[in-house]
């Protein structure tokens, strides 16, 4: 068996501001349907629906991996200003490397760690 792709599907409290969120974060929006739509960057994707329990939302998280996390956390430390309902832990390393979480407008947690598990 061949998988050819994996979509997750990410609830959004407020639709809206989520979707204004993930694409302040880098993503571009391709809309699906009215309050459905995928989110994208590059070859990586998720879709955004209108869609919220709040247990489902604060129990949910995605580990993406970024080429320069010094610079993406200073984005997102921008993005934060924007959005000041999200949060934007502090870079810490693990055996993984390099990291840190955000949890976006409804508390999904993003975590963020650096592609090459030895960048500084």
């Amino acid at each position: 068996m061949n998988i050819h792709r994996l979509i997750p599907y990410v609830p959004a409290k407020d639709y809206y501001r989520s979707s204004e969120f993930y694409q302040a974060m880098g993503f571009t929006q391709l809309f699906i349907a009215q309050e459905f739509s995928e989110m994208k960057n590059n070859h990586l994707s998720f879709y955004l629906q209108d869609f919220y329990v709040k247990t489902l939302a604060e129990n949910l998280m995605f580990e993406i991996k970024v080429e320069n996390l010094h610079e993406f956390y200073d984005h997102m430390q921008t993005v934060k200003e924007a959005f000041p309902e999200i949060k934007v832990g502090e870079i810490s390393t693990n055996s993984q490397g390099l990291e840190f979480n955000v949890w976006d407008p409804c508390g999904v947690l993003w975590v963020v760690g650096a592609a090459n598990k030895y960048a500084l």
